[in-house]
């Protein structure tokens, strides 16, 4: 996965960078990898393959080499190839950001394309799994805890089970059960 995520990111950025990066230096996003994907399954000599600031035409299989020879000088420098490790997942603090306030170097694969949809910064905030039987059953995890706050024992209660791929039972309360153990508070609201 990590060869492949960089090779692609590589031939994304040989073809489109002479085209779109700014003189400037402005931010400009490049189209979605599915546009790309799509025209050169259409088109061996889609336009935008040739580089323009170069005086010869490039074909889509030197592009394609090319984005590999850079793939495998940028990789060379990698410790360790496992997607999970080099994508390297975090959960930052919501409002800092703050790497004390985070979790950091979470051993996550996935990806956004694929399966477990998490990408290096952001991912799924709440993952759940519905079996719409007669007696509903349910299974969901967040990441993160009960509280926003860093100083509370609940702050990151459920981010390695996140990580981990693992879910908790939701309790899919019925009317019956309004005086199960299960209920902590009761609320009630009156007309004023």
């Amino acid at each position: 996965m990590t060869i492949f995520e960089t090779w692609w990111r590589n031939f994304a950025d040989t073809v489109w960078a002479d085209n779109l990066l700014r003189e400037d230096k402005l931010a400009v996003a490049w189209p979605q990898d599915h546009t790309l994907l799509e025209a050169i399954l259409r088109d061996s000599a889609f336009s935008f393959i040739d580089n323009i600031k170069t005086p010869k035409v490039e074909t889509l299989p030197q592009m394609l080499t090319a984005a590999l020879n850079k793939t495998a000088e940028e990789l060379k420098k990698v410790n360790d190839l496992r997607w999970a490790v080099y994508k390297d997942t975090r959960v930052r603090h919501l409002l800092s950001g703050l790497p004390g306030f985070s979790r950091l170097h979470l051993p996550i694969g996935g990806g956004a394309k694929i399966i477990n949809a998490t990408k290096s910064t952001h991912g799924p905030s709440w993952r759940v799994v519905v079996h719409m039987s007669d007696e509903t059953e349910a299974y969901g995890v967040y990441p993160g805890g009960q509280s926003g706050n860093p100083g509370s024992r609940f702050y990151d209660m459920f981010i390695d089970i996140w990580a981990s791929g693992q879910y908790y039972p939701l309790w899919i309360m019925k009317p019956s059960e309004k005086n199960s153990g299960k209920v902590k508070w009761k609320m009630t609201f009156t007309k004023a």
